[in-house]
């Protein structure tokens, strides 16, 4: 919740508005980024029972820590180096929470599972330079060899491609490779 809508609230308490009243004010300023009213209660009876501070109360338990640059880095690692490792391995090995591990697989890594192992939901930057790397040799081909890109387009005949792959196999009308003997 926003410091500034708990200052806000406090304010509106010390000059006796409701808690319906201040909600409504709320929502005119913040719109749906405005607190719940439920919210503005809880923080009415923590007015009425002396809190003057607009922080959080201490909470129990450890503080939410595992989602950290390193940890991002050490999850990215390790789903590069083995792209079939479970979430479980992974959270064991890096002693951080299942949740942690699901969230920077999804969320900063941007991987989903597909078929047991982990892929990039896009090209990563390795991907995208060999995709360039081999563009820009074809480019440099077609420049450097005339009869490049003419002998591609006189294999393309109108109603039948026909592709040249290795020596003796040929695609037909868009099919799978045939051995032609």
């Amino acid at each position: 919740m926003d410091h500034e809508q708990r200052i806000n609230m406090k304010f509106c308490f010390k000059l006796q508005k409701s808690a319906k009243e201040t909600h409504k004010m709320l929502k005119l300023v913040y719109g749906d980024a405005a607190v719940t009213l439920k919210t503005v209660y809880k923080w009415f009876e923590r007015s009425c029972n002396g809190c003057e501070s607009v922080e959080d109360k201490e909470r129990s338990g450890c503080p939410s820590s595992s989602k950290t640059q390193d940890a991002v880095e050490r999850v990215s690692e390790m789903i590069r180096s083995n792209r079939r490792l479970a979430v479980r391995e992974i959270y064991e090995d890096l002693n951080i929470s299942y949740g942690s591990v699901q969230n920077i697989l999804t969320t900063d890594l941007n991987m989903r599972r597909v078929n047991a192992k982990f892929v990039p939901c896009v090209l990563m930057v390795k991907q995208k330079q060999q995709r360039l790397s081999i563009s820009l040799e074809l480019r440099d081909r077609a420049a450097s060899d005339s009869s490049f890109l003419g002998n591609v387009i006189r294999e393309m005949k109108l109603g039948s491609m026909v592709m040249n792959l290795r020596p003796g196999f040929r695609v037909l009308n868009g099919n799978h490779p045939v051995l032609l003997v």
